[in-house]
């Protein structure tokens, strides 16, 4: 069946059931401003269960002849093999059933390994070339080191009555079976010196983090009290995916020659096709042009024009109007009147998901400026800056901080 994932951030707010005050959080004691909720998905490779609401199931699994009893919507589950025809299996061992010997004892027992090190070489003129991996040397302190994270390891120490554990070994040798040079390379953040070097900015990255590199634009700006966004004035649900927008003269074609790496799973792009219509492009485990699906139709995004830096609103509809048989693409939508608050007035600002994060976008008239932080906007101390961070590929990026306290400070309170 079609592969789909779609994930919506929503905002916790209380809602009227039955003329009763109900909070749509996902527990009672959450705290926070917002959350993720899982809509839909239909795609095996994603680390989540497949799930849609009856109706969407119905419609997306009918394409592979299975058919959806509303009133018993799982009841297809119960028919064998019947899910390979929706969900083809693959290679991947999902459950962990394959494992080595010593990856089941990595990860049940306790016990010790040997380390391996990569030494440093040069060529004849100096330069840095593939180390070369050994055995980690016996009078090394690291030569050994010990395994403590296993099931077994957590529960030793545990009191209870009775325990079931599991009995797994690892091979005895690990010759022959060094790890690689590339299993070396770890990456490294470049630091930004920003106000005339008196503040250094270093993003978080992990270790094995091997997308390539983004750059980005610090800006502070002072901005009066009344200038912070009411959250309701604001258009709230969904809270829109910001993506960026590949020129097609640049990109065209050349995201899918990419090596999967270099790109962050789960980043989504807008390609622009040059007749006026925009592909929606999703890497997972690869990199797949999305033309059909029940949650792409009249669906919005937020994209970023990396030419000009223009924030704009994208629908998806039928690139023949009217045929449902025929692609999804998405156009720019400038209709804001669709868009209103919870009184049913216009909005003034709509929602963004960047950075696992949500930011307000202002309207302004058919394109949209960014604001900042919904938290630090929904925030009664007037002293916390409210910050907007992009993270998006192929283009400089803004990390802007908005404080409506900088004509008032003194450069040296800032630093």
């Amino acid at each position: 069946c079609v592969e789909e994932t779609d994930i919506k951030f929503k905002l916790a707010k209380t809602v009227i059931v039955n003329s009763v005050p109900v909070p749509n959080t996902p527990y009672p004691e959450f705290e926070g401003y917002y959350f993720h909720k899982l809509d839909e998905n239909t795609d095996i490779r994603q680390p989540y269960p497949i799930y849609a609401d009856k109706m969407t199931l119905k419609e997306v699994l009918k394409d592979v002849g299975i058919t959806v009893n509303t009133k018993k919507p799982w009841e297809w589950l119960e028919v064998a093999e019947l899910t390979d025809r929706a969900f083809v299996p693959d290679e991947k061992d999902y459950e962990e059933v394959n494992l080595s010997g010593f990856e089941l004892y990595r990860r049940l027992g306790k016990g010790f390994a040997t380390t391996a090190m990569a030494e440093r070489r040069v060529d004849s003129k100096g330069n840095v070339i593939t180390p070369r991996i050994k055995e980690t040397p016996i009078d090394n302190i690291n030569h050994i080191v010990p395994i403590n994270d296993g099931i077994y390891a957590m529960l030793q120490d545990a009191t209870m009555k009775y325990r079931v554990l599991m009995c797994a070994s690892a091979e005895a040798s690990t010759k022959g079976k060094l790890p690689r040079a590339k299993d070396f390379v770890q990456t490294t953040p470049n630091s930004i010196l920003v106000l005339n070097g008196t503040v250094e900015l270093i993003p978080k990255v992990k270790e094995n983090d091997r997308t390539d590199a983004r750059s980005y634009n610090i800006k502070f700006q002072n901005v009066p009290e009344t200038a912070i966004a009411d959250i309701n004035d604001a258009f709230t649900d969904p809270v829109f995916d910001v993506v960026t927008i590949l020129p097609a003269t640049e990109y065209d074609g050349s995201l899918f020659n990419l090596e999967k790496h270099n790109v962050p799973q789960g980043s989504q792009f807008l390609e622009d096709n040059g007749d006026g219509s925009y592909s929606l492009i999703r890497v997972t485990s690869s990199i797949e042009k999305l033309t059909s699906g029940v949650s792409l139709e009249g669906k919005y995004i937020i994209g970023v024009d990396s030419a000009s830096n223009e924030y704009k609103v994208y629908k998806g509809e039928y690139k023949t109007a009217g045929d449902t048989t025929s692609d999804i693409v998405f156009r720019e939508f400038t209709d804001f009147s669709k868009f209103v608050n919870a009184e049913g007035d216009p909005a003034k600002f709509l929602l963004g998901n960047l950075v696992d994060s949500v930011f307000v976008f202002q309207i302004n008239g058919t394109t949209l400026e960014p604001n900042g932080d919904l938290n630090g906007m929904i925030t009664d101390d007037q002293s916390v800056p409210v910050v907007y961070a992009e993270d998006l590929l192929f283009q400089p990026n803004d990390v802007i901080f908005n404080s409506s306290v900088l004509c008032d400070t003194t450069f040296e309170e800032l630093v």
